[in-house]
């Protein structure tokens, strides 16, 4: 399946810039490699061609995700490749998935007019390099990576919006590092959703050594992302060992060899992942953090919107049941909090879309293609959108899929 021309803008979306709140760079071989001089070249991720798949590496350790691909599913000619997680050498993919030019002419094919763009190799929440490169090598690894996406963006007047990693093993660093990336350019951040799972001593985000980096992302109009797989996977939760998937395998060996025994548990660790995130939600709203950093603006990202009408009437309910007078120190409601500082992304869905979006608020809810995951919607998804949306008002359309994103990340659409 592949796009080939310009489609047709949809009539029930004319005059709307449809901005893409989910997307992904397919990080070029030499994105770091290219950035640094010789001497510091076994400092930084590399590429290597491991039998018939490309493979990033770290001095002689395998990082991220096996085939260079990375998670990518748009082939040569923009095709789309189902039945498997990524395609095995860069040869392979479409270089929209990786060449910012390549990738506008693809966006205006779609009738996207805005893309926010995660990393892949890297990390959604910098997971990859914090666990196979040590803590000097990782931070030199995170202001290379924000200064390439920013100088790769730098074509497209605004309509690619990287979102700057950082250091979370480091708070102080971290909070510097979005500085930097504001200087640079970029116009949010991706966060891991549970820096204290990774194992670095760290505290949960409740906690007030975490300050430096709220008052950051508040002095700066940076919003954070919490795109799933963004934390640890915990114990107990995923596929059931009787799938035999080992998850240090995942994406190992080529397409061929994977094959479709892999699909499946995959398929269960990317369900079970996309409820994840309700857990970083629901302590953000109970902690109390809001109330002093009344500023902050987070994203849940990749993770739909059909459940959370659920998620505010169960939060809403535990908190009646739960509190007496004191409220638990608390000046607002969970729905408060969540109108006010927290935003939801859907793509594939239909029930979401058509039934929830009036009890979760048109200004909470933004769209998303996943481009290009073995998920994203592709390859007419404004046609989709345009069909799920078409019971709402022309002013409730624009705002989900153009205004509500454009003023959180500041893309020029008028």
């Amino acid at each position: 399946m592949s796009v080939t021309a310009a489609s047709t803008m949809p009539e029930a979306l004319r005059g709307i810039k449809v901005i893409d709140v989910d997307t992904h760079l397919t990080e070029p071989p030499d994105l770091w490699t290219a950035q640094v001089p010789a001497p510091s070249k076994d400092r930084v991720p590399y590429v290597k061609r491991t039998g018939a798949v490309d493979q990033w590496f770290y001095k002689d350790t395998p990082i991220g995700f096996g085939g260079g691909a990375a998670i990518t599913v748009i082939g040569q000619n923009r095709e789309k490749y189902r039945g498997t997680v990524t395609l095995d050498t860069y040869e392979q993919v479409d270089e929209s998935t990786f060449d910012a030019k390549a990738r506008l002419k693809i966006m205006d094919d779609l009738n996207v007019w805005a893309q926010v763009v995660f990393p892949n190799v890297a990390g959604f929440g910098s997971g990859s390099v914090a666990r196979a490169i040590p803590e000097e090598d990782r931070n030199l690894c995170i202001r290379l990576y924000n200064d390439a996406v920013a100088q790769w963006a730098s074509v497209a007047n605004g309509r690619l919006r990287p979102q700057a990693l950082v250091p979370f093993w480091d708070i102080r660093e971290a909070a510097k590092e979005v500085e930097r990336a504001h200087a640079r350019g970029l116009r949010g951040v991706t966060a891991t959703s549970a820096p204290e799972g990774w194992g670095y001593g760290l505290p949960d985000y409740g906690d007030l050594a975490w300050d430096p980096f709220w008052e950051a992302c508040s002095a700066y109009d940076m919003p954070i992302s919490f795109h799933i797989a963004s934390g640890p996977m915990p114990d107990g939760i995923g596929p059931w060992k009787s799938f035999g998937f080992d998850p240090a395998q995942m994406f190992q060996g080529s397409a061929a060899t994977r094959g479709t025994r892999q699909m499946a548990p995959i398929a269960v660790s990317a369900t079970v992942g996309t409820l994840l995130n309700s857990r970083v939600m629901i302590n953000i709203i109970y902690s109390g953090l809001l109330d002093r950093w009344p500023k902050l603006k987070f994203l849940s990202i990749e993770s739909g919107l059909g459940w959370i009408p659920f998620f505010l009437e169960l939060a809403e309910y535990q908190f009646d049941e739960m509190t007496y007078s004191d409220r638990w120190g608390l000046k607002r409601r969970p729905r408060e909090y969540f109108r006010d500082h927290f935003y939801v992304s859907w793509w594939f869905e239909d029930f979401g879309p058509t039934k929830a979006i009036e009890e979760v608020g048109v200004k909470n809810v933004l769209f998303e293609t996943d481009f290009p995951h073995p998920t994203c919607l592709y390859p007419d998804p404004v046609a989709h959108a345009a069909k799920v949306l078409a019971h709402l008002p022309y002013a409730d359309r624009k705002a989900i899929l153009q205004d509500n994103a454009a003023e959180l990340w500041q893309i020029p659409a008028n």
